[in-house]
Protein backbone atom coordinates (compact mmCIF):
# COMPACT_ATOMS: atom_id res chain seq x y z
CA UNK A 1 0.00 0.00 0.00
CA UNK A 2 2.92 2.28 0.74
CA UNK A 3 4.28 1.71 -2.72
CA UNK A 4 0.82 2.48 -4.10
CA UNK A 5 0.94 5.98 -2.60
CA UNK A 6 4.46 6.51 -3.92
CA UNK A 7 3.69 6.15 -7.57
CA UNK A 8 6.36 7.59 -9.86
CA UNK A 9 5.12 10.44 -12.03
CA UNK A 10 7.62 11.25 -14.70
CA UNK A 11 5.84 14.43 -15.64
CA UNK A 12 5.94 15.76 -12.09
CA UNK A 13 9.41 14.38 -11.54
CA UNK A 14 10.55 16.35 -14.54
CA UNK A 15 8.47 19.39 -13.59
CA UNK A 16 7.88 19.31 -9.78
CA UNK A 17 6.72 22.97 -9.62
CA UNK A 18 3.68 22.28 -11.82
CA UNK A 19 1.85 19.99 -9.35
CA UNK A 20 0.02 22.93 -7.80
CA UNK A 21 -0.72 24.36 -11.23
CA UNK A 22 -2.40 21.09 -12.20
CA UNK A 23 -4.41 21.05 -8.95
CA UNK A 24 -5.47 24.67 -9.50
CA UNK A 25 -6.56 23.93 -13.06
CA UNK A 26 -8.53 20.92 -11.87
CA UNK A 27 -10.23 23.01 -9.14
CA UNK A 28 -11.19 25.67 -11.64
CA UNK A 29 -12.39 23.06 -14.11
CA UNK A 30 -14.51 21.35 -11.40
CA UNK A 31 -16.05 24.64 -10.34
CA UNK A 32 -16.71 25.54 -13.98
CA UNK A 33 -18.53 22.22 -14.55
CA UNK A 34 -20.56 22.84 -11.35
CA UNK A 35 -21.45 26.33 -12.51
CA UNK A 36 -22.64 25.00 -15.87
CA UNK A 37 -24.59 22.31 -14.04
CA UNK A 38 -26.26 24.97 -11.87
CA UNK A 39 -26.79 27.50 -14.67
CA UNK A 40 -28.60 25.06 -16.92
CA UNK A 41 -30.94 24.08 -14.13
CA UNK A 42 -30.02 20.46 -14.80
CA UNK A 43 -31.66 20.64 -18.15
CA UNK A 44 -28.40 19.12 -19.37
CA UNK A 45 -26.61 16.38 -17.39
CA UNK A 46 -23.01 17.47 -16.70
CA UNK A 47 -22.29 14.52 -14.44
CA UNK A 48 -19.74 12.93 -16.83
CA UNK A 49 -17.76 16.16 -17.09
CA UNK A 50 -16.78 15.86 -13.43
CA UNK A 51 -14.61 12.90 -14.43
CA UNK A 52 -12.33 15.15 -16.49
CA UNK A 53 -10.67 17.07 -13.60
CA UNK A 54 -10.64 13.88 -11.52
CA UNK A 55 -8.81 12.03 -14.29
CA UNK A 56 -6.38 14.93 -14.82
CA UNK A 57 -5.62 15.15 -11.10
CA UNK A 58 -5.18 11.39 -10.77
CA UNK A 59 -2.97 11.19 -13.85
CA UNK A 60 -0.80 14.26 -13.44
CA UNK A 61 -0.94 15.23 -9.74
CA UNK A 62 -1.01 11.95 -7.89
CA UNK A 63 -3.39 10.10 -5.57
CA UNK A 64 -3.87 12.85 -2.96
CA UNK A 65 -4.71 15.35 -5.65
CA UNK A 66 -7.17 12.80 -7.06
CA UNK A 67 -8.81 12.38 -3.59
CA UNK A 68 -9.06 16.13 -3.26
CA UNK A 69 -10.53 16.38 -6.78
CA UNK A 70 -13.10 13.61 -5.99
CA UNK A 71 -14.25 15.36 -2.79
CA UNK A 72 -14.40 18.70 -4.56
CA UNK A 73 -16.41 17.18 -7.41
CA UNK A 74 -18.90 15.58 -4.95
CA UNK A 75 -19.38 18.84 -3.06
CA UNK A 76 -19.67 20.86 -6.27
CA UNK A 77 -22.13 18.37 -7.73
CA UNK A 78 -24.28 18.51 -4.54
CA UNK A 79 -24.35 22.26 -4.37
CA UNK A 80 -25.09 22.61 -8.08
CA UNK A 81 -27.89 20.07 -7.82
CA UNK A 82 -29.42 21.55 -4.65
CA UNK A 83 -29.18 25.14 -5.83
CA UNK A 84 -30.77 24.32 -9.15
CA UNK A 85 -33.89 22.69 -7.48
CA UNK A 86 -34.71 25.56 -5.02
CA UNK A 87 -36.54 23.07 -2.83
CA UNK A 88 -35.11 22.71 0.67
CA UNK A 89 -36.94 19.44 1.26
CA UNK A 90 -34.98 17.85 -1.59
CA UNK A 91 -31.54 18.67 -0.08
CA UNK A 92 -31.68 15.74 2.28
CA UNK A 93 -32.53 13.51 -0.60
CA UNK A 94 -29.55 14.83 -2.59
CA UNK A 95 -27.18 14.30 0.34
CA UNK A 96 -28.45 10.78 0.71
CA UNK A 97 -27.94 10.11 -3.00
CA UNK A 98 -24.43 11.66 -3.05
CA UNK A 99 -22.74 8.31 -2.41
CA UNK A 100 -23.57 7.22 -5.94
CA UNK A 101 -21.55 9.94 -7.74
CA UNK A 102 -18.95 9.77 -4.97
CA UNK A 103 -18.48 6.07 -5.63
CA UNK A 104 -18.38 6.73 -9.37
CA UNK A 105 -15.87 9.53 -8.93
CA UNK A 106 -13.72 7.37 -6.62
CA UNK A 107 -13.81 4.42 -9.00
CA UNK A 108 -12.88 6.69 -11.88
CA UNK A 109 -9.95 8.12 -9.92
CA UNK A 110 -8.91 4.63 -8.86
CA UNK A 111 -9.02 3.36 -12.44
CA UNK A 112 -6.95 6.29 -13.67
CA UNK A 113 -4.47 5.80 -10.83
CA UNK A 114 -4.19 2.08 -11.60
CA UNK A 115 -3.72 2.81 -15.28
CA UNK A 116 -1.16 5.46 -14.39
CA UNK A 117 0.61 3.05 -12.08
CA UNK A 118 0.66 0.43 -14.80
CA UNK A 119 1.92 3.01 -17.27
CA UNK A 120 4.62 4.19 -14.87
CA UNK A 121 5.62 0.63 -14.06
CA UNK A 122 5.81 -0.09 -17.75
CA UNK A 123 7.82 3.07 -18.25
CA UNK A 124 10.07 2.18 -15.32
CA UNK A 125 10.36 -1.37 -16.58
CA UNK A 126 11.27 -0.10 -20.03
CA UNK A 127 13.74 2.31 -18.47
CA UNK A 128 15.21 -0.46 -16.32
CA UNK A 129 15.25 -2.75 -19.30
CA UNK A 130 16.95 -0.10 -21.41
CA UNK A 131 19.42 0.55 -18.62
CA UNK A 132 20.00 -3.17 -18.22
CA UNK A 133 20.42 -3.60 -21.94
CA UNK A 134 22.78 -0.64 -21.97
CA UNK A 135 24.76 -2.14 -19.11
CA UNK A 136 24.77 -5.52 -20.84
CA UNK A 137 25.94 -3.90 -24.04
CA UNK A 138 28.60 -1.98 -22.13
CA UNK A 139 29.63 -5.16 -20.33
CA UNK A 140 29.63 -7.00 -23.64
CA UNK A 141 31.80 -4.30 -25.18
CA UNK A 142 34.15 -4.41 -22.21
CA UNK A 143 34.27 -8.18 -22.42
CA UNK A 144 34.93 -7.99 -26.15
CA UNK A 145 37.69 -5.45 -25.56
CA UNK A 146 39.11 -7.63 -22.79
CA UNK A 147 38.96 -10.66 -25.07
CA UNK A 148 40.67 -8.70 -27.83
CA UNK A 149 43.32 -7.54 -25.39
CA UNK A 150 43.80 -11.11 -24.20
CA UNK A 151 43.99 -12.29 -27.81
CA UNK A 152 46.54 -9.59 -28.61
CA UNK A 153 48.57 -10.44 -25.52
CA UNK A 154 48.42 -14.13 -26.34
CA UNK A 155 49.44 -13.36 -29.90
CA UNK A 156 52.26 -11.16 -28.63
CA UNK A 157 53.40 -13.88 -26.23
CA UNK A 158 53.12 -16.45 -29.01
CA UNK A 159 55.31 -14.32 -31.26
CA UNK A 160 57.82 -13.95 -28.45
CA UNK A 161 57.54 -17.67 -27.76
CA UNK A 162 58.15 -18.53 -31.41
CA UNK A 163 60.85 -15.92 -31.94
CA UNK A 164 63.15 -17.64 -29.45
CA UNK A 165 65.88 -19.39 -31.41
CA UNK A 166 66.53 -21.97 -28.71
CA UNK A 167 64.07 -24.63 -27.50
CA UNK A 168 61.49 -23.36 -25.00
CA UNK A 169 58.72 -25.56 -23.60
CA UNK A 170 56.40 -26.01 -20.61
CA UNK A 171 56.32 -29.36 -18.80
CA UNK A 172 53.60 -30.75 -16.52
CA UNK A 173 55.07 -31.28 -13.06
CA UNK A 174 53.10 -34.50 -12.47
CA UNK A 175 53.61 -36.66 -15.56
CA UNK A 176 56.43 -34.72 -17.29
CA UNK A 177 54.35 -34.29 -20.44
CA UNK A 178 55.16 -31.34 -22.67
CA UNK A 179 52.16 -28.98 -22.59
CA UNK A 180 53.45 -26.52 -25.15
CA UNK A 181 56.65 -25.97 -27.09
CA UNK A 182 57.99 -23.50 -29.61
CA UNK A 183 59.10 -24.33 -33.13
CA UNK A 184 62.75 -24.44 -32.10
CA UNK A 185 61.91 -27.38 -29.84
CA UNK A 186 60.45 -29.61 -32.55
CA UNK A 187 59.35 -29.19 -36.14
CA UNK A 188 56.06 -30.48 -37.46
CA UNK A 189 54.09 -30.51 -34.22
CA UNK A 190 54.34 -32.47 -31.02
CA UNK A 191 52.27 -35.62 -30.36
CA UNK A 192 49.94 -35.33 -27.39
CA UNK A 193 51.39 -36.71 -24.17
CA UNK A 194 55.02 -36.57 -25.30
CA UNK A 195 57.30 -36.43 -22.26
CA UNK A 196 60.30 -34.18 -21.94
CA UNK A 197 62.72 -37.10 -21.59
CA UNK A 198 61.32 -38.75 -24.72
CA UNK A 199 61.59 -35.46 -26.59
CA UNK A 200 65.15 -34.57 -25.65
CA UNK A 201 66.80 -37.84 -24.64
CA UNK A 202 64.83 -40.40 -26.66
CA UNK A 203 64.28 -42.33 -23.43
CA UNK A 204 61.29 -44.07 -21.91
CA UNK A 205 62.02 -42.99 -18.34
CA UNK A 206 63.09 -39.74 -16.63
CA UNK A 207 66.72 -38.68 -16.52
CA UNK A 208 68.86 -39.87 -13.63
CA UNK A 209 72.44 -40.08 -12.50
CA UNK A 210 75.17 -37.50 -12.04
CA UNK A 211 75.70 -37.09 -15.79
CA UNK A 212 72.03 -36.34 -16.48
CA UNK A 213 70.68 -34.77 -13.30
CA UNK A 214 66.96 -34.27 -13.92
CA UNK A 215 66.05 -30.55 -13.71
CA UNK A 216 62.40 -31.47 -13.11
CA UNK A 217 63.23 -33.39 -9.94
CA UNK A 218 65.58 -30.66 -8.80
CA UNK A 219 62.98 -27.91 -9.30
CA UNK A 220 60.28 -30.04 -7.61
CA UNK A 221 62.49 -30.57 -4.57
CA UNK A 222 63.80 -27.02 -4.21
CA UNK A 223 61.03 -24.99 -5.95
CA UNK A 224 63.82 -22.76 -7.19
CA UNK A 225 65.32 -22.21 -10.64
CA UNK A 226 67.94 -24.75 -11.63
CA UNK A 227 70.62 -24.96 -14.34
CA UNK A 228 72.56 -28.00 -15.51
CA UNK A 229 74.24 -29.42 -18.60
CA UNK A 230 72.87 -32.36 -20.57
CA UNK A 231 73.44 -34.25 -23.78
CA UNK A 232 70.31 -34.01 -25.93
CA UNK A 233 69.54 -35.58 -29.28
CA UNK A 234 68.24 -33.64 -32.26
CA UNK A 235 65.74 -34.94 -34.81
CA UNK A 236 68.58 -36.62 -36.72
CA UNK A 237 69.74 -38.45 -33.58
CA UNK A 238 72.95 -36.43 -33.29
CA UNK A 239 74.29 -35.60 -29.85
CA UNK A 240 74.16 -31.95 -28.81
CA UNK A 241 75.60 -30.49 -25.64
CA UNK A 242 73.00 -28.18 -24.08
CA UNK A 243 72.62 -25.98 -21.04
CA UNK A 244 69.22 -26.68 -19.44
CA UNK A 245 67.38 -24.00 -17.42
CA UNK A 246 64.32 -24.92 -15.34
CA UNK A 247 61.92 -22.44 -13.67
CA UNK A 248 59.01 -23.41 -11.35
CA UNK A 249 55.39 -22.34 -11.97
CA UNK A 250 53.28 -22.35 -8.76
CA UNK A 251 49.52 -22.05 -8.31
CA UNK A 252 47.79 -19.76 -5.77
CA UNK A 253 48.31 -22.34 -3.04
CA UNK A 254 52.04 -22.58 -3.72
CA UNK A 255 51.81 -25.99 -5.36
CA UNK A 256 54.18 -26.73 -8.24
CA UNK A 257 52.08 -27.36 -11.34
CA UNK A 258 54.43 -26.72 -14.24
CA UNK A 259 58.08 -26.18 -15.04
CA UNK A 260 59.27 -23.81 -17.74
CA UNK A 261 62.31 -25.27 -19.48
CA UNK A 262 64.55 -23.72 -22.07
CA UNK A 263 67.82 -25.04 -23.43
CA UNK A 264 70.83 -23.42 -25.08
CA UNK A 265 73.05 -25.33 -27.49
CA UNK A 266 76.62 -25.19 -26.16
CA UNK A 267 78.08 -27.83 -28.48
CA UNK A 268 80.37 -25.30 -30.16
CA UNK A 269 81.49 -24.01 -26.77
CA UNK A 270 82.25 -27.56 -25.64
CA UNK A 271 84.20 -28.17 -28.84
CA UNK A 272 86.16 -24.97 -28.28
CA UNK A 273 86.83 -26.00 -24.67
CA UNK A 274 88.06 -29.38 -25.90
CA UNK A 275 90.22 -27.67 -28.52
CA UNK A 276 91.51 -25.33 -25.83
CA UNK A 277 92.36 -28.29 -23.58
CA UNK A 278 94.10 -30.03 -26.47
CA UNK A 279 95.96 -26.83 -27.32
CA UNK A 280 96.94 -26.41 -23.68
CA UNK A 281 98.14 -30.02 -23.51
CA UNK A 282 100.02 -29.58 -26.77
CA UNK A 283 101.49 -26.32 -25.49
CA UNK A 284 102.56 -28.01 -22.27
CA UNK A 285 104.14 -30.80 -24.31
CA UNK A 286 105.95 -28.29 -26.48
CA UNK A 287 107.06 -26.36 -23.41
CA UNK A 288 108.43 -29.58 -21.92
CA UNK A 289 110.16 -30.40 -25.20
CA UNK A 290 111.49 -26.87 -25.49
CA UNK A 291 112.61 -26.97 -21.87
CA UNK A 292 114.42 -30.23 -22.57
CA UNK A 293 116.04 -28.62 -25.62
CA UNK A 294 117.08 -25.64 -23.53
CA UNK A 295 118.50 -27.98 -20.91
CA UNK A 296 120.46 -29.81 -23.59
CA UNK A 297 121.56 -26.49 -25.07
CA UNK A 298 122.61 -25.32 -21.63
CA UNK A 299 124.58 -28.52 -21.14
CA UNK A 300 126.19 -28.00 -24.53
CA UNK A 301 127.01 -24.40 -23.62
CA UNK A 302 128.59 -25.66 -20.43
CA UNK A 303 130.66 -28.09 -22.52
CA UNK A 304 131.82 -25.38 -24.95
CA UNK A 305 134.46 -23.81 -22.67
CA UNK A 306 136.08 -27.17 -21.99
CA UNK A 307 135.89 -28.06 -25.69
CA UNK A 308 137.36 -24.70 -26.65
CA UNK A 309 140.16 -25.24 -24.17
CA UNK A 310 140.74 -28.68 -25.66
CA UNK A 311 140.73 -27.22 -29.17
CA UNK A 312 143.16 -24.50 -28.19
CA UNK A 313 145.40 -27.03 -26.46
CA UNK A 314 145.28 -29.33 -29.49
CA UNK A 315 146.03 -26.36 -31.76
CA UNK A 316 148.99 -25.40 -29.57
CA UNK A 317 150.31 -28.98 -29.73
CA UNK A 318 149.87 -29.02 -33.50
CA UNK A 319 151.64 -25.68 -33.89
CA UNK A 320 154.40 -26.82 -31.52
CA UNK A 321 154.85 -30.02 -33.52
CA UNK A 322 154.91 -28.13 -36.81
CA UNK A 323 157.36 -25.58 -35.47
CA UNK A 324 159.55 -28.35 -34.06
CA UNK A 325 159.39 -30.58 -37.13
CA UNK A 326 159.76 -27.90 -39.75
CA UNK A 327 161.09 -24.56 -38.63
CA UNK A 328 163.04 -25.97 -35.68
CA UNK A 329 164.86 -28.58 -37.80
CA UNK A 330 165.41 -26.04 -40.55
CA UNK A 331 166.97 -23.57 -38.12
CA UNK A 332 169.14 -26.37 -36.67
CA UNK A 333 170.35 -27.25 -40.18
CA UNK A 334 171.03 -23.58 -40.92
CA UNK A 335 172.99 -23.31 -37.68
CA UNK A 336 175.04 -26.42 -38.69
CA UNK A 337 175.81 -25.13 -42.20
CA UNK A 338 176.71 -21.64 -40.92
CA UNK A 339 179.09 -23.10 -38.33
CA UNK A 340 180.73 -25.29 -41.03
CA UNK A 341 181.13 -22.28 -43.31
CA UNK A 342 182.71 -20.25 -40.53
CA UNK A 343 185.16 -23.06 -39.76
CA UNK A 344 186.13 -23.35 -43.42
CA UNK A 345 186.57 -19.57 -43.61
CA UNK A 346 188.77 -19.61 -40.53
CA UNK A 347 190.78 -22.42 -42.13
CA UNK A 348 191.33 -20.21 -45.16
CA UNK A 349 189.13 -22.23 -47.51
CA UNK A 350 186.80 -19.46 -48.69
CA UNK A 351 185.45 -21.37 -51.67
CA UNK A 352 184.33 -24.28 -49.53
CA UNK A 353 182.67 -21.87 -47.09
CA UNK A 354 180.82 -20.21 -49.94
CA UNK A 355 179.62 -23.59 -51.21
CA UNK A 356 178.20 -24.42 -47.77
CA UNK A 357 176.35 -21.09 -47.65
CA UNK A 358 174.84 -21.68 -51.08
CA UNK A 359 173.55 -25.13 -50.02
CA UNK A 360 171.39 -23.86 -47.08
CA UNK A 361 169.62 -21.18 -49.18
CA UNK A 362 166.99 -23.74 -50.38
CA UNK A 363 166.62 -24.83 -46.79
CA UNK A 364 165.81 -21.23 -45.78
CA UNK A 365 163.38 -20.95 -48.69
CA UNK A 366 161.54 -24.11 -47.54
CA UNK A 367 161.43 -22.73 -43.99
CA UNK A 368 159.86 -19.54 -45.24
CA UNK A 369 157.19 -21.53 -47.10
CA UNK A 370 156.46 -23.62 -44.02
CA UNK A 371 156.16 -20.47 -41.91
CA UNK A 372 153.76 -18.98 -44.48
CA UNK A 373 151.70 -22.18 -44.38
CA UNK A 374 151.46 -22.00 -40.59
CA UNK A 375 150.24 -18.41 -40.40
CA UNK A 376 147.91 -19.00 -43.34
CA UNK A 377 146.29 -21.73 -41.27
CA UNK A 378 146.02 -19.38 -38.30
CA UNK A 379 144.45 -16.55 -40.32
CA UNK A 380 144.98 -16.43 -44.07
CA UNK A 381 145.96 -12.87 -44.94
CA UNK A 382 144.79 -13.35 -48.50
CA UNK A 383 141.21 -13.65 -47.13
CA UNK A 384 141.41 -9.92 -46.39
CA UNK A 385 143.28 -8.96 -49.55
CA UNK A 386 141.87 -11.27 -52.24
CA UNK A 387 138.58 -12.47 -50.77
CA UNK A 388 136.91 -15.74 -49.83
CA UNK A 389 136.68 -17.36 -53.27
CA UNK A 390 140.42 -16.93 -53.98
CA UNK A 391 141.26 -18.16 -50.48
CA UNK A 392 139.14 -21.29 -50.97
CA UNK A 393 140.94 -21.95 -54.27
CA UNK A 394 144.29 -21.58 -52.49
CA UNK A 395 143.12 -23.99 -49.77
CA UNK A 396 142.00 -26.52 -52.42
CA UNK A 397 145.42 -26.40 -54.10
CA UNK A 398 147.30 -26.70 -50.81
CA UNK A 399 145.28 -29.75 -49.81
CA UNK A 400 145.89 -31.39 -53.19
CA UNK A 401 149.65 -30.76 -52.73
CA UNK A 402 149.52 -32.46 -49.34
CA UNK A 403 147.26 -35.28 -50.56
CA UNK A 404 147.94 -35.78 -54.27
CA UNK A 405 145.91 -39.00 -54.31
CA UNK A 406 142.72 -37.02 -53.53
CA UNK A 407 140.90 -34.97 -56.20
CA UNK A 408 139.21 -31.80 -54.89
CA UNK A 409 136.73 -29.71 -56.92
CA UNK A 410 135.50 -26.19 -56.12
CA UNK A 411 132.28 -24.68 -57.53
CA UNK A 412 131.61 -20.97 -56.88
CA UNK A 413 128.12 -19.85 -57.88
CA UNK A 414 128.10 -16.51 -56.09
CA UNK A 415 129.88 -13.18 -56.45
CA UNK A 416 132.40 -12.09 -53.85
CA UNK A 417 130.48 -8.88 -53.03
CA UNK A 418 127.32 -10.88 -52.24
CA UNK A 419 128.99 -12.48 -49.22
CA UNK A 420 128.97 -10.56 -45.94
CA UNK A 421 132.44 -9.82 -44.53
CA UNK A 422 131.71 -11.37 -41.14
CA UNK A 423 130.52 -14.52 -42.91
CA UNK A 424 133.65 -15.12 -45.00
CA UNK A 425 136.00 -16.25 -42.24
CA UNK A 426 133.37 -18.67 -40.86
CA UNK A 427 132.77 -20.23 -44.28
CA UNK A 428 136.53 -20.62 -44.68
CA UNK A 429 136.88 -22.27 -41.24
CA UNK A 430 133.99 -24.67 -41.92
CA UNK A 431 135.56 -25.74 -45.25
CA UNK A 432 138.98 -25.99 -43.60
CA UNK A 433 137.61 -28.15 -40.75
CA UNK A 434 135.66 -30.31 -43.20
CA UNK A 435 138.80 -30.95 -45.31
CA UNK A 436 140.69 -31.71 -42.09
CA UNK A 437 138.12 -34.36 -41.09
CA UNK A 438 138.13 -35.81 -44.61
CA UNK A 439 141.93 -36.06 -44.57
CA UNK A 440 141.95 -37.77 -41.17
CA UNK A 441 138.95 -40.12 -41.34
CA UNK A 442 137.15 -40.45 -44.68
CA UNK A 443 139.74 -42.12 -46.96
CA UNK A 444 137.99 -40.32 -49.79
CA UNK A 445 139.30 -40.12 -53.36
CA UNK A 446 136.97 -37.29 -54.42
CA UNK A 447 135.89 -34.17 -52.55
CA UNK A 448 133.45 -31.53 -53.81
CA UNK A 449 133.14 -27.98 -52.45
CA UNK A 450 130.17 -25.87 -53.58
CA UNK A 451 129.38 -22.28 -52.53
CA UNK A 452 126.29 -20.93 -54.33
CA UNK A 453 123.18 -18.75 -54.02
CA UNK A 454 120.22 -21.02 -53.45
CA UNK A 455 116.66 -20.28 -52.30
CA UNK A 456 117.31 -16.70 -51.23
CA UNK A 457 120.45 -17.51 -49.28
CA UNK A 458 124.04 -18.74 -49.37
CA UNK A 459 124.50 -22.52 -49.40
CA UNK A 460 127.78 -24.29 -48.65
CA UNK A 461 128.06 -27.99 -49.49
CA UNK A 462 131.13 -30.16 -48.81
CA UNK A 463 130.76 -33.79 -49.88
CA UNK A 464 133.06 -36.79 -50.31
CA UNK A 465 132.94 -40.41 -51.43
CA UNK A 466 134.67 -41.76 -48.35
CA UNK A 467 133.77 -44.45 -45.86
CA UNK A 468 131.05 -42.34 -44.16
CA UNK A 469 130.18 -42.54 -40.49
CA UNK A 470 127.43 -43.31 -37.97
CA UNK A 471 126.53 -39.86 -36.66
CA UNK A 472 124.60 -41.07 -33.60
CA UNK A 473 127.47 -43.15 -32.34
CA UNK A 474 130.03 -40.42 -33.03
CA UNK A 475 128.02 -37.68 -31.28
CA UNK A 476 127.08 -39.89 -28.30
CA UNK A 477 130.53 -41.37 -27.70
CA UNK A 478 132.52 -38.24 -28.57
CA UNK A 479 134.61 -40.20 -31.06
CA UNK A 480 137.28 -38.57 -33.17
CA UNK A 481 135.74 -35.92 -35.40
CA UNK A 482 132.81 -35.06 -33.14
CA UNK A 483 134.55 -31.94 -31.86
CA UNK A 484 135.11 -30.74 -35.40
CA UNK A 485 131.47 -31.37 -36.32
CA UNK A 486 130.31 -29.45 -33.26
CA UNK A 487 132.64 -26.59 -34.13
CA UNK A 488 131.26 -26.38 -37.67
CA UNK A 489 127.64 -26.45 -36.46
CA UNK A 490 128.26 -23.73 -33.89
CA UNK A 491 129.99 -21.51 -36.44
CA UNK A 492 127.00 -21.80 -38.79
CA UNK A 493 124.33 -21.27 -36.13
CA UNK A 494 126.14 -18.39 -34.40
CA UNK A 495 126.16 -16.48 -37.69
CA UNK A 496 122.39 -16.94 -38.25
CA UNK A 497 122.61 -20.04 -40.43
CA UNK A 498 121.66 -23.69 -40.25
CA UNK A 499 123.83 -26.79 -40.38
CA UNK A 500 123.14 -30.41 -41.31
CA UNK A 501 125.11 -33.60 -41.92
CA UNK A 502 124.10 -36.57 -44.04
CA UNK A 503 126.28 -39.66 -43.80
CA UNK A 504 125.94 -43.40 -44.16
CA UNK A 505 128.67 -45.91 -43.50
CA UNK A 506 130.34 -46.83 -46.78
CA UNK A 507 128.54 -44.17 -48.84
CA UNK A 508 130.33 -40.93 -48.01
CA UNK A 509 129.36 -37.76 -46.15
CA UNK A 510 127.67 -34.49 -47.13
CA UNK A 511 127.85 -31.35 -45.00
CA UNK A 512 125.42 -28.49 -45.68
CA UNK A 513 125.34 -24.99 -44.22
CA UNK A 514 122.80 -22.35 -45.22
CA UNK A 515 122.62 -18.62 -44.41
CA UNK A 516 119.46 -16.65 -45.35
CA UNK A 517 119.96 -13.40 -47.27
CA UNK A 518 116.59 -11.85 -46.29
CA UNK A 519 118.04 -8.83 -44.51
CA UNK A 520 121.39 -7.14 -44.35
CA UNK A 521 121.30 -7.45 -40.57
CA UNK A 522 121.33 -11.23 -40.82
CA UNK A 523 124.29 -11.08 -43.20
CA UNK A 524 126.17 -8.69 -40.91
CA UNK A 525 125.98 -10.87 -37.78
CA UNK A 526 129.27 -11.21 -36.07
CA UNK A 527 131.09 -14.50 -36.38
CA UNK A 528 133.85 -16.31 -34.52
CA UNK A 529 137.31 -16.48 -36.00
Amino acid sequence: MTNFFKLPHSFLEKFPGRRFSVIAICVMLTLFVGFLDYATGREMDFFLFYFIPIAISAWFAGIWAAVFSVLLSIVTWLFADMLSNHQPSSWLIEWRNAWIPGLAFSLAALVVIVIRKAFDQKHELNANLSETLLKLEEASNKRWLAEQEIIQRNEFLRHIFESLTHPFYVVDADDYSVLMANSATIQGGLPHGTTCYALTHQRSEPCSGAEHLCPMEKVKNTREPFTTEHIHYDKDGSERHVEVHGYPVLDNEGKLIQVIVYTMDITRRKQMEEELRNSRDELELRVRERTAELVRASEKLQEIPSKLIAVLEEERKRLAAELHDSIGQTLAAVKFWVEMALKLRDAGDSNAALNHLEQFVPILHRSIEETRSIYMCLHPSMLDSKGLLSTLEWLRQECMKLYPERHIELEAGIAEEEIAENLKVNIFRIVQEALNNIAKHSKAEWVGISLTKNGGGIELVVSDDGVGMDLDIIMQTGAAGSLGLTSMRERAELTGGSFSIESTSGEGTTIRAFWPMETEDQLQKGGIT
